[in-house]
């Protein structure tokens, strides 16, 4: 999702007339925090709903999926999750001032991001700690190091993102079928 990507999302969800709900189909393997923020925030002014196909991770799930006024899975398809930027980033030595002040400001359209989507103000911080010791191991017992989880139904709508329709992989097994029908071989996990 760039720069140029985010903002033609935003101009041709803006044309569709008013009184008029958008259906948004996504299929994206993400981007930088900054696009993904811009395009979720146009699908929650306009009160869109989404679409899943194929898969939808890292940013496309964070703020596209997130902010569907409904949110569809279609069969075969995966929403990935590995987190987005959490407080405990700001605290990174490596970050020069100008860094910590852009990430800040992230974190805060983050955050009000999350209220208006009606989701959990620590939904990131549950995911940044996935890989911390114990916790990867009770949610995903056959994964010592993940890359990616997929959220059952009941886990997103503990986090206040309910599905309207669900088709895609229900099982660790499914999760891993689909990941290698995609090519992607990093490790996921289907969270119950």
């Amino acid at each position: 999702m760039s720069r140029e990507i985010a903002q033609r999302f935003v101009d041709h969800i803006n044309r569709i007339p008013h009184g008029h709900s958008p259906q948004v189909v996504v299929r994206s393997l993400g981007g930088e925090v900054d696009n993904g923020l811009k395009m979720g925030e146009a699908v929650l002014n306009r009160g869109a709903a989404v679409h899943v196909f194929d898969f939808c991770a890292s940013s496309c799930a964070n703020y596209l999926f997130l902010a569907g006024s409904k949110r569809y899975v279609m069969p075969d398809s995966v929403v990935l999750f590995h987190g987005g930027i959490v407080a405990q980033s700001l605290l990174s030595a490596e970050l020069s001032d100008a860094g910590r002040a852009k990430l800040g400001r992230s974190l805060e359209r983050q955050s009000q991001f999350l209220k208006r989507a009606g989701i959990s103000a620590d939904f990131f911080e549950t995911m940044d700690g996935l890989n911390a010791e114990g916790v990867a191991a009770r949610a995903c017992p056959e994964k010592h190091s993940i890359a990616a989880v997929v959220l059952s139904d009941e886990k997103l709508a503990d986090a206040g993102a309910h599905v309207a329709s669900n088709m895609g992989p229900q099982s660790q097994d499914e999760v891993e079928r689909v990941m290698v029908r995609y090519g992607m071989e990093e490790s996921t996990c289907f969270w119950r």
